[in-house]
Parts: C-alpha cells; structure tokens; sequence
C-alpha cells in the first residue's frame, strides 16, 4: 500500500503516465469510498486528486530494486 512520499505512476487524462509523489492519502475510516489521493506530477506542483473507486486504474506502482532478481547463482554443471 502507497504512503505518503512513495513514487507511483499516475494516468493522466490525455492517457499517459507519470512519474509521481503521494502528497497525501486520506483515511475516511467511516466511508471508505470517500478514500483518496493527491499526487504531485511535476516541478511545477502540478496535482491530480484520485478517488478510491479509480485507483486500479489510474495508480501502479513502481517496482523496488528488491522485486527483481539481481543475482543469479549457476552451478557449473547447469551451464554444461
């Protein structure tokens, strides 16, 4: 789950995606659906607000170092 200061890739309305910062998460414990994010999307402090119900398909998250395999051990016997 995305804190706030973690990087996300946000769709934005022309369809591409960018590299973003969670400014804030808010936290509606009452009413979930209320749930939404703020986004800053460029130097310039451009923000996209995104509501709970579109978050599937306008958030993805960016993969760390540690989700991908980086060191591979063979035995000299496989490589043969």
């Amino acid at each position: 789950s995305l804190k706030n200061f973690d990087f996300a890739f946000i769709k934005r309305g022309d369809g591409h995606w960018s590299y973003s910062i969670l400014a804030y998460r808010s936290h509606e414990a009452s009413n979930k659906a209320k749930d939404y994010m703020v986004f800053i999307l460029d130097k310039s402090g451009a923000t996209k607000t995104i509501k709970r119900t579109k978050w599937g398909s306008y958030v993805r998250l960016v993969a760390k170092e540690e989700d991908f395999v980086t060191d591979l051990e063979f035995d000299d016997e496989e490589m043969k």
